[in-house]
């Protein structure tokens, strides 16, 4: 009985404690490490192991999901790309066509800095517009450039050079930057750009040549200043200043400026003929001269017909009319001469018109000095009015006229 008891106890007691003992739960399946990642390098001015300054934090909250960090800004701009070495640009080689139609002058600017690497400064005030470039043919990089600098020219755009840059200002404003300047002897180049040319006249005079070139000059930006007696400025396009230089030649001749002559009077008073020129020409006006008077040649009479051929019919008047101005007109009393002052051309024309009035007067009268050794100049001028007049001296006892040889003696 107690034998049975104690095997019946031994045969239990496992099964309680195997209902007793907590479950396990299932061990998970070996997976693969996770490999090990590189330490990226920290961005300049943040120390080694610390979070960049750009890259938010987020903290994650425990038994929470992660929260996704906010996205970053965006890098700025780079102002300038670094260059490794000594790397230099090379201008376009051989020929291109051009095809920009209502182009940005932006986009243009840096095509142009690629066929010339040149490089430019501007603002965006000035680099405004659009132009347009197109050739059917081929052209070098150098006529490209010189094609653009004739667009920007239409736009009111000029360039000029400032160190290692070309700088874009208005055409307006550019005769107050440090343009290019050129003196006489340097050669004017051939382009559509600003620049300064001094010029040193020959024979004309500088403010009469100033006013005849501020014709000619462009429309903007461009300016003429005279530096009397012979230097003029000019501030304009390279082009246009070639242009203004040959009509100059034309007109810088000999004989063109003002001379001093003398004019003998022969037959009227000198001072009476300056009169007369100076009120035609109105000499004495603003300046000292002037004004410019169209002067006619009087018609010239028809010459003499030949025997056996018909005659030559007079030239009509007003045939060779030239613009006249005289500067001065002077009479000196003591000489009866007159002192001109003018040019060629304008001397000739006042000559002839002072020969036609220096001419003598129908009576053949004049003022004449006789001078007297013995008699009284009184008492001869009364007698010669009496005899002018036909009067007879009474004087008593005055002797008899002595006779002329072979007739009868006149009574006193």
């Amino acid at each position: 009985m107690r034998t049975r008891s104690l095997l019946v106890t031994l045969l239990v007691l496992p099964a309680l404690a195997a209902a007793q003992a907590p479950t396990r739960a299932p061990r998970p399946a070996p997976t693969a490490a996770p490999a090990p990642t590189r330490p990226q390098p920290s961005p300049p001015g943040t120390l080694p192991g610390r979070p960049s300054p750009t890259t938010p934090v987020v903290p994650v909250r425990p038994g929470g999901p992660p929260v996704a960090p906010s996205p970053s800004p965006e890098p700025p701009v780079q102002s300038f790309t670094p260059v490794k070495g000594d790397a230099k640009c090379t201008p376009i080689q051989g020929k291109f066509l051009l095809s920009f139609n209502k182009t940005d002058i932006l986009d243009m600017l840096e095509q142009a800095s690629r066929w010339t690497c040149r490089n430019f400064i501007y603002s965006e005030d000035v680099a405004k517009g659009k132009i347009t470039l197109l050739s059917k043919s081929a052209v070098t990089a150098d006529e490209a450039y010189a094609a653009f600098l004739a667009a920007l020219a239409s736009n009111g755009i000029a360039v000029y050079q400032t160190g290692r840059y070309w700088k874009l200002v208005r055409t307006a404003d550019a005769k107050k930057t440090p343009i290019p300047t050129y003196t006489t002897d340097g050669e004017t180049p051939a382009n559509e750009q600003p620049i300064t040319k001094v010029i040193r006249l020959r024979y004309a005079d500088a403010d009469q040549v100033r006013g005849i070139m501020g014709n000619f000059i462009s429309p903007q930006g461009a300016d003429l200043q005279s530096i009397p007696p012979d230097t003029l400025i000019i501030t304009d396009y390279g082009l246009n200043i070639r242009r203004i230089e040959k009509l100059i030649d034309m007109v810088d001749r000999a004989g063109g400026g003002e001379v001093v002559r003398l004019v003998q009077v022969r037959f009227a008073a000198a001072k009476d003929i300056a009169d007369k020129v100076n009120q035609v020409f109105a000499q004495g006006g603003a300046g000292g001269k002037g004004k410019r008077t169209v002067f006619s040649s009087p018609a010239r009479p028809a010459a003499p017909a030949t025997p056996g051929s018909p005659p030559t019919p007079a030239a009509p008047a007003g045939a060779s009319s030239v613009e006249v101005q005289v500067t001065k007109v002077i009479s000196d009393d003591r000489t009866n001469k007159l002192i001109i002052i003018a040019d060629e051309k304008s001397f000739e024309r006042i000559l002839e018109l002072v020969q036609q009035l220096d001419v003598p007067t129908a009576e053949e009268g004049g003022i004449h000095v006789v001078y007297l050794k013995n008699a009284n100049a009184e008492d001869l001028a009364t007698t010669l009015s009496n005899l002018a007049q036909g009067k007879s001296g009474k004087s008593s006892g005055a002797p008899a006229v002595p006779a002329v040889p072979g007739q009868p003696a006149r009574p006193a």
